[in-house]
């Protein structure tokens, strides 16, 4: 099988409950659109919910008159402020796959299905004879959303039971396994929505989240790192089988990468800061992970002095460097600790002999402190 394509997953929002999986759920029973002489299209069901990564198969079947010959066929997003012809759902994005034919199959695939996705799809086709194209209504209305763990009571006593239950905004149908963890630890045994427990000790206090079985998720160990830090990045999953020894890739911001194991590890610079994501290939189908949000800090002190005469003239650059803070362009000084000016990234100033000092900056709106610089003038 192909490797897919890089993606783009610059709007990927990321929590670390939100995870993913194959299951879809329907709301409402199949139905389908008649048309006039013999002219259908039949959506089963009309509305899914869907875990976010997941894939999404939206069944359909359509049906025209024996005389007609079907020359295209178009999903489209239905949009209410557009009253001119529908825009095709590109099949240039292989996140995007159309399964049927040109007979009465107008099956649709959506692979790795983020946030964005949530729309209404409709299908359209058109044969060889005047006036012969029909759009089939309502259509599909795609819900994605992701697992959310909640907790009952809020807050608990030694002794006490305590109920966790592992859920989405829609009512899953079918019948879903849930993985819990604790402390990112398997509790084995328990596959059920809810885990239930008597809190006997403060050792019971700790971290909890579900997946469902067939999910992929990737984790981070510090979301947050200064240049230089060494980071590690974790792809797991609770497939049992996967259909290829090295099914699994990483993404950065969407672009495929060159790693293929189960761990990305490497040591930060400012380029690394981005949005992650893992994916696998699980029997025929391709599971992405929500995405990760590595972001990178760098502090430091730019200094530079210039001889005039009998003086130096002395310049100091605050370079401070983040992914993810608001910058208000303050920055605070500090000479060997001492408050020295509250002014604008450079410091500058004139001085005939300088005793060794330690210059060190801050963002005066994060409070986020440099590394300090020596500086010795003779």
């Amino acid at each position: 099988m192909l490797e897919p394509p890089a993606l783009d997953l610059s709007g990927l929002p990321y929590c670390s409950l939100l995870l993913t999986g194959l299951l879809a759920c329907a709301i409402k029973p199949p139905a389908g659109v008649v048309g006039q002489d013999g002219w259908s299209v039949t959506y089963t069901p009309e509305r899914i919910c869907a875990l976010k990564g997941s894939t999404v198969d939206m069944s359909c079947t359509y049906s025209y008159p024996t005389d007609n010959i079907v020359q295209k066929t178009v999903w489209f997003i239905l949009d209410l402020n557009n009253e001119g012809e529908p825009e095709e759902l590109s099949l240039n994005n292989w996140r995007v796959e159309y399964l049927g034919n040109t007979n009465h199959d107008c099956s649709f695939r959506i692979t790795g299905v983020t946030e964005s996705d949530s729309a209404t799809y409709r299908f359209r086709f058109l044969t060889n004879t005047e006036g012969g194209k029909y759009t089939g209504q309502p259509g599909v209305t795609l819900t994605v959303t992701g697992l959310q763990v909640s907790v009952y009571p809020v807050t608990v006593t030694e002794r006490q039971w305590v109920t966790l239950t592992c859920g989405t905004t829609c009512n899953l149908t079918g019948s879903p396994v849930f993985i819990w963890y604790k402390n990112r630890k398997v509790i084995n045994n328990e596959i059920q929505m809810q885990h239930s427990f008597i809190l006997t000790s403060t050792d019971d206090t700790a971290l909890y989240s579900c997946a469902m079985k067939g999910s992929v998720r990737a984790e981070i160990n510090s979301d947050t790192v200064t240049e230089g830090q060494w980071v590690t990045l974790t792809c797991r999953t609770t497939c049992t089988h996967l259909r290829y020894r090295n099914s699994l890739q990483w993404y950065k911001n969407g672009q495929l990468q060159s790693e293929t194991k189960r761990y990305l590890q490497f040591t930060v610079n400012s380029g690394s800061a981005g949005r992650y994501s893992c994916g696998v290939w699980y029997g025929s189908k391709y599971l992405l992970s929500p995405a990760v949000t590595l972001k990178v800090t760098y502090f430091g002190i730019d200094a530079h002095s210039n001889p005039v005469r009998d003086k130096w003239n002395i310049s100091l650059t605050c370079k401070i460097f983040y992914t993810h803070l608001t910058n208000r362009n303050t920055f605070t000084w500090y000479r060997n600790g001492q408050y020295l000016s509250y002014s604008n990234q450079e410091l500058k100033f004139t001085t005939s002999s300088e005793a060794a000092s330690r210059y060190s900056c801050a963002d005066g709106y994060n409070h986020l402190l440099s590394t300090a610089v020596t500086l010795s003038v003779n």
